[in-house]
This record gives structure tokens, sequence and C-alpha cells, in this order.
């Protein structure tokens, strides 16, 4: 049996607290978004695949995913699976921490996956399993909550990560080096020429191995990889205020038809109906 034990959804924070019974959970593919995500594991076991590297889950593990990080999850069925996303929005990192100290603390995170040490796991659980009373609040209070929540989360684990020598920032298992470099290589060139022969001659593989080792890594293959990401990066722009035409120049793309094309058949909505608009993106692969 699978059970939403708490909602909250808004444009710039959503949290979703789940419960997945053995054999229920419905398994994740590749996706972006792009708003920040911070999971708390209550329990269950599997892994979480961001960016060509896979993380183990385990019981009171969190996971800091930024905007943009392709990411997609394996859960095992023989067990059950509960956890908490929290999802927010650059604005609301600032709306909790004007100062700027905690955007700086998850940009320098040198990799998403934290567990914290053996006496602080209690407190991080109590303060996401006591979400789920919130359903009953009003409105008002439960975003207050979960800010408290978000804000309490974040302190904390740049203090452990600053006095602790226990806790544990894991840097993941790279599923293959080959396809990690060209996952880091893609990320850092985004908006130049990306196509499968430029790639395949940068990194001496043939196209062969890059589309099938590139697939099963990220669950996508390579140029829908670069064209969610791509997507993604021109929505933000675009719901920044960025003038449309902007926005996709420098997104990466050189035509506007195929940019426009790709964008209605993604979102289902045409970019100058969207500039009106602003939510939360989420895009599968």
């Amino acid at each position: 049996m699978s059970s939403r034990l708490y909602c909250f959804d808004t444009p710039n924070l959503f949290l979703d607290y789940k419960h997945n019974d053995p054999d229920t959970f419905s398994q994740f593919s590749m996706h972006v978004h792009n708003l920040y995500e911070l999971d708390y594991i209550v329990s269950g076991r599997g892994s979480y695949y961001i960016e060509g590297a896979q993380y183990p889950i385990f019981s009171g593990c969190l996971l800091l995913i930024r905007p943009i990080d392709a990411h997609m999850t394996h859960v095992d069925t023989d067990v059950s699976y509960e956890r908490v996303t929290l999802q927010f929005s650059a604005e609301i990192l600032k709306e909790i921490d004007p100062s700027g100290v905690l955007s700086e603390f998850i940009r320098t995170l040198p990799a998403p996956q934290i567990a914290p040490p053996t006496e602080a796991e209690s407190f991080f659980k109590q303060l996401f399993t006591g979400l789920r009373t919130l359903r009953e609040e009003p409105l008002l209070y439960q975003r207050q909550s979960i800010l408290a929540v978000l804000s309490t989360t974040l302190f904390s684990l740049r203090r452990l990560l600053r006095t602790s020598h226990k806790i544990n920032v894991s840097m993941g298992v790279s599923v293959s080096d080959t396809i990690r470099a060209v996952i880091v290589f893609i990320n850092q060139h985004l908006t130049e020429d990306l196509s499968l022969d430029r790639l395949c001659k940068h990194f001496g593989i043939s196209k062969s191995y890059m589309n099938k080792r590139f697939k099963a890594i990220t669950g996508t293959t390579l140029w829908d990889y670069v064209l969610i990401k791509r997507l993604t990066i021109a929505r933000q722009k675009i719901h920044g205020g960025m003038p449309i035409q902007e926005a996709f120049r420098n997104s990466g793309f050189s035509d506007y038809s195929n940019f426009y094309r790709c964008y209605v058949k993604r979102f289902g909505i045409s970019p100058k109906e969207d500039s009106a608009r602003n939510q939360r993106t989420v895009i599968m692969s």
C-alpha cells in the first residue's frame, strides 16, 4: 500500500511525505527541476542516481540536490520505503537566510548525500516525521512550520560539517568514470555544441558505446539529457523575467522554432503563455 502522509504544494515551496509498503513503490525515471530538493529517508533501501553517481539509500540519510541536477531513484521493493521530499526555490532560501550563508553552504557542498552522526539521528528524525501533524493546521502555519524545519536542517547541517568529524558527506560511486566525465563536460558547456559527434571525438569513444552506456547510467538518451537541461534553464530565465528571445539563446538553443516546439512538447504551454506564470518545473525523461 502507498500512502501520502502529508503534502504541501505551492510554486516555490513543495513538501511530499510518503510511505510505501513493500512492492508498492513506482520507480522514478531520470528528471530535473528548477528547485532545490532536500530528501530525508525515514526508512528503506535502494539508490539515488545523481549526475552519473550512485548514492545508497538508508534510514536517516539526507540528500541535498541542486536545481538542474539530473536524478532518479531505484528503491528495493522488498522493504517499506518512507521519505520526506522538500523542494524550495532560491527565493525561499533568501527568505529564510537573507545573509546568503545557506546559499553558499549549498553551493560549496562537495556531494549531495549527508549522513548525520549517530547522536544527531534522532533530532533529524523527529524534525521530519513531525511534519505529518501539519495537515490539519491553517495553510500559513503549515508554510511557516516547513520553513522552520528547512532552516533548522540547513543551519544544523552546516554547523555539523564545520564542527563534527563524525558527519559523513558521501561522494557516491561513479557508475562509469567515462560517462561521469561526459556528464561533467555537458554541464560545463551546456550552451555550446554538444552533438554526439563532438562528444565522441572529444572523449575518444564510439557512438554505440556512448549511446548504450549513457542511457544505461542516466536512464535517458544523451540528446534528451541535454535538451531537458536546456529547457529547464530556459524556463528558469523566462520565469525570472528574461525576454524569451534572450532566454532561448542563453540556454544553448540556436533555432527559435525548434526551441518553441520542444518547449510546448515538454511543458504543454508556449513560452509566451508561460512567461506570465511561475510554477514548480519537473521534467521527466
